[in-house]
């Protein structure tokens, strides 16, 4: 997480971001957000339903999810099973940006 906390604090936007890990039982948050993003690990995570319904239940209406996930460890339709996942809870996939090395979603709530 420093890593991320120093890229972001080079970019300038530090004072605009959270920075939050989650715990082993789920992602302790109360508060709400506009935007979340999952770089590099949803294909860690055991119980992705449970998972992005818990961002979902974090996001304001119209709020973002940004799913980014490695090829090398994610094929595409691994992939396209997440995005199958994401949309099965409410959210709607809206772009598919282009990230270096990536697979990537945008879901709106």
């Amino acid at each position: 997480m420093a890593g991320v906390r120093r890229r972001a604090e080079r970019a300038d936007v530090v004072d605009r971001i959270r920075l939050h890990p989650a715990g082993m039982d789920g992602l302790g948050l109360t508060e709400t957000a506009d935007f979340a993003l999952a770089f590099w690990m949803l294909h860690e995570v055991p119980d992705q339903a449970a998972f992005l319904a818990e961002v979902r239940a974090c996001l304001r209406p119209g709020g973002r999810l940004m799913v980014a996930e490695p090829r090398i460890h994610v094929g595409s339709a691994a992939f396209e099973r997440s995005v199958e996942v994401a949309r099965s809870i409410g959210l709607e996939p809206i772009a598919r940006p282009a990230v270096a090395l990536s697979r990537a979603a945008l879901f709106s709530r």
